[in-house]
C-alpha cells in the first residue's frame, strides 16, 4: 500500500517535471533511493517495528491532506461568495 501511494506522488510529480526536462529524472532517483531505504529498513524490523512506523507516517501525511483539503475548500467557498 505504502509503495503504490509513493509510486501515485512520484508520478504525479514526474508528470510535473515532464515540462522541465532537465528535472526530469530527479524524482527517479528520489524514487530508487527512498525504496532502497525502505528495503534496507524492513530487514531490521524484528528490532524496530519499521512497518508500523511508516503506517504512522502515512497516517499523518493523509491527515495533513485532509486539513489542507479543508482550508482549499473553504477558499473556494470564501471566493465564491466574494469574501
Amino acid at each position: 500500500m505504502l509503495s503504490f501511494i509513493l509510486g501515485v506522488c512520484f508520478r504525479l510529480i514526474n508528470i510535473v517535471f515532464a515540462f522541465f526536462p532537465g528535472l526530469g529524472d530527479v524524482t527517479t532517483g528520489f524514487a530508487s533511493a527512498l525504496q532502497t531505504v525502505i528495503a534496507s529498513a524492513l530487514a531490521w524490523n524484528w528490532i524496530f517495528p519499521v512497518i508500523e512506523s511508516l503506517q504512522l507516517v502515512v497516517r499523518a501525511i493523509q491527515f495533513e491532506f485532509a486539513i489542507l483539503l479543508l482550508w482549499f475548500g473553504k477558499w473556494v467557498v470564501e471566493f465564491i461568495r466574494g469574501k
